[in-house]
């Protein structure tokens, strides 16, 4: 409006025009044209708002095809150049349409920024009237079983099409605009999130392929278009694709334990090939050599914080890493919490986005840190150094264990009347010795101490290639060394017996099956 009502007060100053002389032109002009008398109490103050800007004076004097033309008249300017200075035009509103269309397109008319107006035929013949006389206007139908009509009268018609966020008009969708998109879901959780057109095409395709199960990223998928919204997507599910896509390799998404694992490691560090990506506090971090790829599908939705301290506080991690490669010192000690070195440390781990209490308990965790020394010498115990390893033995076994680690209990202890092979204890072993159970199952155990911790009942951790228990001021690790031997007088049947017969009873019943046939 701002343009029109501009125009018309620059147009009356260059003519030395009044309002007050204006509203009177208009008056006689509209009773000469046969439009319905107004009063002056009425014309005048329409006027003003027009001259202001105001959508209502715009629409007194515009929409009503006898009222421009007095207007143009009065003013000395064509309707044309005054429907073009508006720059709204007026949408005649089928009484037939859903109430839902018709408040909707009234309700954008509010904007301040509308291209368009609003106005209701009250029924079917009024539409075709109003289409007819109002100069420019649109008329929106609810069917086209009107068209034929408008058609031949020349009036420019629409009908409507739903959208997730509204309503578009069919022909000229420019003249009411749909509401902008919520801003995108940056954040589930802590994780981050971004828009991803790939992804979105992939999990469409999986989708169709599942025949319409849905998993949660489908939903989320279907839910965000529904509302008309950009879809975003956790990070660590996007960036393996992405990654992909463009041959990048080693990076290992959202998993902070992988990083703090190579902490945990005999060399202090991490793996320098490997690219990190980790979240913390709904912050981003990544390091190694891909974190500038990784910064450039992040943004421009997240920042990539690089790291500024863990290259010179990884030596102070590795001191305090029982199992870390380092030359000896007689002063290396685990740290504890009460350090003011540890609790630094501990603050600049925590900018970084990382825990410092995991690192220290993943060492506990470590699968039999044998990085420490690789190849051990064994010789078979004097009866003497068989006491002290029993004693040792003696000693666990006085623990508390939870159900789940009763089976490793009862090997601890048919490795107390075994024949036992003693292995030299490094610093922090409590034992370490290897057991022949009998029949060929050989076992070697290791305790180690860590006396800063509290004791707590021995809990079972399955591994790989065996078993560990964790104790709190102990942690137990039980390798199996052989298992190969089925002699009846075992006390533990032997695993590679049991699978032998599970096969042995598969193929007899395969056989079976095929003479039958």
């Amino acid at each position: 409006m701002t343009k029109l009502s501009d125009f018309l007060k620059q147009h009356l100053d260059a003519t030395s025009r009044a309002q007050k002389d204006v509203s009177g032109a208009f008056h006689t002009e509209l009773v000469s044209r046969g439009g319905k008398e107004l009063s002056m109490n009425t014309i005048e103050p329409k006027l003003s708002k027009l001259l202001s800007g105001s959508e209502e004076g715009a629409r007194f004097f515009l929409d009503d095809a006898q009222r421009l033309a007095a207007l143009a008249s009065a003013v000395g300017v064509s309707e044309e150049e005054i429907l073009r200075l508006r720059g709204v035009r007026t949408l005649v509103l089928d009484p037939r349409l859903d109430k839902g269309v018709a408040e909707y397109l009234r309700a954008r008319a509010e904007s301040p920024d509308a291209r368009h107006a609003c106005v209701s035929a009250a029924d079917r013949d009024e539409l075709r009237r109003m289409g007819k006389e109002r100069v420019g206007c649109l008329v929106v139908l609810a069917d086209l079983s009107d068209r034929a009509f408008f058609e031949g009268a020349d009036v420019d018609f629409t009908t409507v099409s739903k959208h997730p966020r509204g309503w578009l008009l069919e022909k000229h969708p420019e003249l009411v605009p749909l509401p902008p998109a919520p801003p995108p879901q940056l954040f589930l959780g802590d994780q981050p999130m971004i828009p991803s057109d790939l992804f979105a095409e992939e999990v469409r395709k999986d989708l169709s392929r599942r025949g319409g199960w849905r998993l949660d990223i489908d939903k989320r998928l279907a839910d965000a278009e529904e509302r008309g919204e950009v879809p975003t997507f956790p990070l660590r599910e996007v960036g393996p694709l992405l990654a992909g896509r463009a041959r990048k390799n080693a990076i290992s998404w959202g998993n902070p334990p992988t990083l703090l694992w190579n902490f945990q490691t005999a060399e202090p560090g991490w793996d320098p090939e490997i690219t990190f990506v980790w979240t913390k506090n709904r912050q981003l971090f990544v390091t190694g050599p891909e974190a500038e790829w990784v910064r450039s599908i992040a943004a421009p939705y997240h920042e990539a914080h690089g790291l500024t301290c863990l290259d010179p506080l990884r030596d102070a991690i590795a001191r305090w890493n029982p199992w870390a490669r380092l030359p000896p010192d007689p002063d290396r000690r685990e740290a504890t919490p009460e350090d003011a070195e540890y609790q630094a440390l501990a603050r600049a781990l925590g900018d970084e986005g990382l825990d410092l209490k995991l690192i220290v308990k993943g060492w506990r965790a470590h699968r039999d840190p044998e990085h420490a020394k690789k190849e051990w010498s064994l010789s078979l115990a004097d009866e003497a150094a068989q006491e002290v390893a029993r004693a040792g033995l003696v000693s666990l076994l006085r623990r508390k264990f939870s159900l789940e680690a009763a089976q490793q209990m009862f090997r601890l202890h048919l490795a107390l009347s075994a024949e036992l092979a003693t292995i030299e204890r490094e610093p922090g072993d409590l034992l370490h010795v290897v057991a022949n159970l009998g029949a060929g199952h050989v076992i070697r155990v290791r305790a180690l101490e860590y006396p800063h911790e509290a004791p707590t009942t021995l809990q079972a951790q399955r591994v790989n290639d065996g078993s560990d228990l964790d104790g709190g001021d102990v942690h137990i690790f039980i390798r199996d060394l052989g298992d190969d031997v089925a002699l009846e007088a075992s006390p533990m049947p032997a695993l590679r017996r049991r699978e032998d017969a599970w096969l042995d009873a598969a193929r007899r019943r395969q056989e079976e099956e095929a003479d039958d046939d």
